[in-house]
């Protein structure tokens, strides 16, 4: 009979054993962290390589921890950290399929979520689309995440199709409720229009061509402008037109230019006075001016500075006129807020910085209805209103419950 002396020996051997090598396994991956850190901060190589590099890394360390990478790695400049987002999520959905969706963060204007409901889309097809909107209403994120759930749905069924923008469509429309005003056909027609503008990842072949088909030479406006646009989708495909407008007025997407974007805000102008969609088109620049002013590091949103937010206004005024400036600033801010994920102070610091008075008020109104629109806390609104500067205070407080 082994003595107690013996038994107690025993156990502090064991314990110093597992103490050891779990002391030895921290250090290990803690050695692997900091030098995939260092790895992708001297990337030199293509954005299709950088993805690869970040899909190797989830499926040898997990996607979590290649999230955690990206969340703090150096990247390079104008490196589109949305679609580096889906690249990981991609491998999440590999190894955790529909259940992926819980270690979902809304980080990366919710990358993760939209690959979990394109991997679910392109595994069991149009039969998903139940579980796709339960999956949607557990997405990470404020009120707003549930409709933006299903922009990364409109990736996945336009691949799905073959890159048949018609069909994607058809589909898409159908996730649409009266409950949420229809708004997830338009998110995921917003997806699809995207992915046919600036996608092709799983299949850039049939991509190029079926792209030559819907970013016509002309008419710039096309496909929004298509008879298959129906008015309850048509205003998110001018969302998301944006960037082939900018390649239309002979811009470049990874080399912005001034001139170039004032061009292209010119096409805007097609669309005559009244049409709703007019003031849409211009405010599908204000999303991507954030990004032109960040150098498309949508991890530094809370932390923009005033120069950066003064770049953003400049681009602003690039349209010329006062509509198109008002137009693309409300977006701006909307884009700023998004819908509820970041830090309303940015948005606040936007708009003090406008000089133009007439539009500093469209943006302090836009802001102000954006946070009462996605806001679940009243504390967090009368918060708002404290914060806001006074000459606005009495728009915000209009808003608040009487009590």
């Amino acid at each position: 009979m082994r003595s107690k002396t013996g038994s107690i020996l025993l156990f502090i051997c064991t314990a110093a054993f597992l103490s050891g090598f779990f002391f030895r396994s921290i250090v290990k991956i803690q050695s692997d962290y900091e030098a995939d850190l260092l790895r992708v901060s001297r990337f030199t190589g293509s954005f299709t390589d950088l993805a690869k590099m970040f899909s190797g890394m989830a499926r040898s360390q997990g996607a979590l921890y290649a999230y955690d990478v990206l969340r703090k790695a150096k990247l390079p400049p104008r490196i589109d950290i949305h679609l580096l987002g889906h690249a990981i999520g991609d491998e999440l959905f590999i190894q955790k399929g529909a259940r992926g969706i819980w270690d979902c963060t809304q980080e990366f204007r919710n990358a993760c979520s939209h690959s979990i409901v394109v991997g679910l889309f392109m595994k069991d097809g149009e039969q998903s689309l139940g579980q796709i909107a339960d999956i949607c209403r557990n997405a990470p994120g404020g009120s707003g995440a549930y409709a933006m759930c299903f922009h990364g749905l409109g990736h996945g069924i336009l691949s799905a199709t073959g890159y048949d923008l018609e069909n994607a469509v058809i589909l898409c429309k159908k996730t649409s409720t009266p409950e949420k005003n229809n708004r997830e056909g338009g998110e995921c027609v917003g997806g699809a229009i995207m992915e046919i503008i600036t996608g092709g990842f799983h299949d850039r072949d049939l991509w190029q061509k079926q792209s030559k088909k819907y970013l016509t030479t002309s008419d710039p406006l096309y496909p929004c402008s298509a008879g298959f646009m129906t008015p309850d989708i048509q205003g998110m495909c001018y969302v998301y037109l944006t960037p082939h407008l900018l390649l239309r007025a002979g811009g470049s997407l990874a080399d912005p230019r001034d001139e170039s974007w004032s061009e292209a805000m010119k096409y805007c102008e097609l669309l005559h006075d009244g049409d709703p969609n007019k003031g849409i088109c211009y405010g599908g620049f204000g999303k991507e001016f954030i990004l032109i002013a960040l150098g498309k590091d949508i991890r530094k949103i809370n932390d923009m500075n005033d120069v950066q937010l003064g770049i953003l206004y400049s681009l602003c005024t690039l349209a010329l006129n006062t509509f198109g400036v008002n137009e693309c600033v409300r977006s701006a801010v909307n884009s700023l807020y998004w819908g509820g994920e970041n830090d309303y102070h940015v948005g606040l610091r936007f708009c003090q910085g406008i000089s133009q008075s007439d539009t500093k008020t469209v943006c302090f109104e836009n802001l102000t209805g954006a946070v009462f629109y996605y806001s679940t806390s009243e504390t967090l609104e009368r918060t708002f209103c404290k914060d806001i500067p006074v000459e606005y205070t009495d728009i915000c407080m209009k808003k608040l419950p009487k009590n």
